[in-house]
């Protein structure tokens, strides 16, 4: 068992990971608001035409706008985390890690 101390973590790195975990949660979210969205829209009785222009404005939407901004906000989160674990980290010298290799 080999013993690892972790005294840094990586500010982008540690971002963007946070980052492309919110956006692929938000995508997910995305997907099932936009056809829940479609569907009410699709069953009210409103025009075709309007009633498809609005499902595909929300399918936009929620599909890209939203992870984007999902992806902002946990990069903006992710750095802020990493800079708040660095300076714990050196204060109280880091986390220590067992690990065991396998053959």
């Amino acid at each position: 068992m080999k013993k690892l101390t972790v005294t840094k973590l990586s500010v982008g790195s540690f971002a963007k990971t946070v980052g492309a975990f919110q956006a692929t949660f938000a995508f997910v979210v995305g997907v099932f608001v936009s056809f829940a969205t479609a569907a009410g829209v699709i069953s009210e009785s409103t025009s075709f035409v309007k009633s498809l222009g609005l499902s595909l404005w929300v399918f936009g939407l929620g599909i890209i706008v939203y992870p984007l901004v999902a992806f902002f906000v946990g990069w903006v989160q992710g750095a802020i985390g990493a800079v708040i674990l660095n300076f714990i980290f050196m204060e109280s010298g880091g986390v220590r890690l067992h690990v065991e290799e396998e053959k």
